[in-house]
């Protein structure tokens, strides 16, 4: 399933993500470009930490909102 239609990040390159250490939406924008764009799948990023039991959100990642990009000026890898 694609979680980001702006960047065309799927499911599993979000469970990667995860996999490789990062825990915070912000950190999965980094590495996925996820969330960098429309931020509409902020929520779907969210749930995805949650359900591995990162459920501690720092400061610098924005409210579940989806009206803004998570992270700003980063590439998609």
């Amino acid at each position: 399933m694609i979680v980001c239609l702006c960047r065309a990040v799927r499911e599993h390159d979000v469970a990667r993500a995860i996999a490789e250490g990062a825990s915070t939406v912000r950190a999965l924008g980094e590495r996925t470009g996820a969330g960098t764009d429309c931020g509409a799948c902020a929520c779907e990023l969210r749930s995805a930490l949650t359900a591995r039991g990162l459920v501690s959100v720092p400061q610098d990642d924005a409210p579940c909102s989806g009206s803004r990009p998570m992270v700003t000026g980063v590439a998609a890898k």
